[in-house]
């Protein structure tokens, strides 16, 4: 028997859902926690005494449009694959048998994927552009607290047993 495509489409909804909501969590907590030494808002998100990152070396305009096309490549891709995970986890008969806690550790796993890529498109290649590397730092920070999360999930969650 397999689960109806609706329910799946559903529950991968959800489970996207779940994972930016987190993400976005993280971000707004990585700028609570960074604003009282900032002083203020626009202090925090200037950006006019840093330099832009072609700026900064030896940077030709051909290595500047590699490294733009193969960041945005790799965070395109860590965009699509856990989408794809999740899509063919959601396609199997059983789906709806898995416990909650599994569950659980798809969403953190989507949500550590998901800011690796963020990393990428804001952390290497939106430099390139305009230098937030106050952004830059938010986005590292719920990257480093997504990945401490799913590795204590990782160690913690109980084990399921082999029907």
């Amino acid at each position: 028997m397999t689960s109806s495509p609706v329910v799946s489409t559903r529950i991968l909804l959800r489970l996207a859902g779940a994972s930016i909501v987190l993400l976005v969590a993280l971000l707004v907590l990585c700028l609570a926690l960074v604003l009282p030494f900032a002083g203020s808002m626009s202090a925090l998100v200037s950006a006019e005494n840093w330099p832009l990152r072609g700026t900064c070396g030896h940077w030709t305009p051909w290595h500047e449009i590699l490294a733009i096309v193969f960041d945005e490549t790799i965070g395109i891709a860590y965009f699509v694959i856990p989408a794809l995970l999740v899509w063919r986890w959601s396609r199997w008969e059983r789906f709806a048998e898995y416990p909650a806690w599994m569950f659980l550790g798809v969403i953190l796993f989507c949500t550590f994927i998901v800011s690796c890529g963020l990393t990428h498109h804001v952390g290497d290649v939106m430099p390139f552009y305009y230098p937030a590397y106050w952004l830059v730092t938010a986005v590292s920070f719920a990257c480093a607290t997504a990945s401490i999360a799913a590795i204590v999930w990782l160690l913690f969650a109980p084990a399921r047993k082999a029907s």
